[in-house]
């Protein structure tokens, strides 16, 4: 069906899409795939999860003169609300595409899997030519109907918007509604492709891959760990080993129990059975799990604690900040993408915005993150409110404080200004 796709597409929009293009076709397929499946445990979903709540905490998207642009205000607050679970799915898939649209002066933004998108041409980091897949339609009860979208920017910066329809077959089917737009001083297409910042390990990195991409034998063969876990859980039931002669069969081949059996159990004769338990090989696995997470980790870039164990619990803060250097870096590079992606996206409701009518543009926004690895003033500011609520101790405010220390230090030191600032309490009292 893809491969129909992909020559129906050449056909109708004159795309020339090399090897290398499809193939990345049938991999986005695959990658949408694997990350809408639920019936096995997803470790591609849980690192992108995890990351994409880091990336996202705290976010702040903020339009100056809201009045002026409340229906634009509207739609980008609404994908802000969605953020992080947008992410996640950005970060398992490889990437989405944003698309924006004015329907009646309602403002929106559809959002288009990865396996929809056909991006064919791109100039620093600009989409110049692309088709999406924007309906699909039964037909009866044996035929489907697709209906793509082409953007393309030629050399005069004039975009053209054009659909068509095609059936299951890849032949071209009219259809009323068709569109052709044509719309000038436009550099690249309208919509913004939100992209994993993964490396692709191909000759350019328009084409975004799932985070986990070059990590799946490590991942089978950690999911293969876990199965044998299971396994060795399941070894642990209780298993009686007995001699054949404590039983005797009966006129139909089934074992009974013989007398010698009956005094044993009942404690007139020596026990000649007895329960077999082996002891579970838990640590051994436990172990290998914890390797192949780490390498894992190593693979995509990151640092220890996304899907491995923590080891930061006796580390100071300036041990744990340099520890987190690859996550934290990692993390900068999804909030960069999401500055990138809110920076088309109001472009192309600018260019909307003008053609449907409206005169003022939208110039003045800003995005802001709190860095969950940072220890600036907002995060410090941070701290001591949750020391004055008691969600924070003295000492781990100390520590934020005073790098150097562990939190057991921090703790004496409390300790000791405490026992002072008592002992001069007492001095003024008296």
């Amino acid at each position: 069906m893809i491969r129909k796709f992909v020559d129906w597409i050449k056909r109708k929009f004159g795309f020339v899409v090399t090897q290398s293009a499809e193939k990345q076709i049938i991999d986005n397929d695959k990658f949408n795939a694997n990350y809408s499946d639920v019936s096995d445990i997803n470790i591609t979903v849980m690192i992108a999860s995890k990351l994409a709540k880091l990336a996202t905490a705290d976010a702040e998207l903020n339009i100056l003169d809201t009045q002026k642009h409340e229906q634009i205000n509207e739609a980008l607050q609404s994908f802000w609300y969605d953020l992080s679970n947008t992410t996640s799915m950005v970060l398992s898939t490889g990437g989405v595409a944003l698309v924006p649209r004015v329907n009646d002066g309602v403002f929106a933004i559809d959002l288009v899997a990865h396996n929809r998108l056909i991006i064919n041409s791109v100039q620093n980091h600009k989409i110049k030519e692309v088709a999406v897949l924007a309906e699909t339609k039964e037909i009866g009860q044996y035929d489907k109907l697709y209906k793509w979208i082409n953007q393309k920017v030629d050399e005069n910066n004039v975009l053209t918007i054009s659909s068509s329809t095609v059936n299951e077959r890849g032949v071209t089917v009219e259809e009323k509604e068709e569109i052709f737009i044509q719309i000038s001083n436009c550099d690249e297409v309208l919509l913004a492709y939100f992209k994993c910042p993964s490396d692709n390990r191909r000759e350019n990195n328009n084409i975004g891959v799932p985070i986990t991409f070059g990590a799946e034998k490590l991942i089978n063969d950690y999911k293969a760990n876990l199965e044998q876990l299971k396994e060795e859980y399941d070894s642990k039931k209780g298993l009686i080993f007995m001699d054949s002669r404590m039983f005797s069969l009966d006129e139909n081949g089934n074992a009974i129990v013989t007398e010698r059996m009956a005094r044993a159990i009942n404690g007139y004769d020596d026990f000649i059975y007895q329960e077999y338990s082996p002891l579970i090989r838990y640590e051994a696995y436990e172990q290998r799990s914890e390797f192949l997470a780490r390498q894992i980790e190593k693979q995509i870039g990151l640092s220890c604690g996304i899907l491995s164990k923590s080891e930061h619990i006796q580390a100071t803060a300036t041990e744990i900040k340099r520890a987190n250097v690859e996550t934290e870096s990692y993390v900068k590079d999804i909030q960069k993408e999401i500055v990138r992606t809110v920076d088309t996206l109001v472009k192309s409701f600018n260019v909307l915005a003008n053609c449907a009518g409206f005169t003022e543009e939208l110039t003045e926004y800003n995005t802001k993150f709190t860095n969950a690895f940072s220890d600036d003033e907002t995060y410090w500011a941070k701290y001591v409110q949750a020391n004055s609520l008691g969600i924070v101790s003295d000492a781990e405010l100390r520590q934020l404080l005073l790098k150097n220390e562990t939190l057991a230090e921090a703790q004496i030191e409390i300790g000791k200004i405490n026992e002072n600032s008592n002992f001069l309490s007492g001095m003024i009292d008296e």
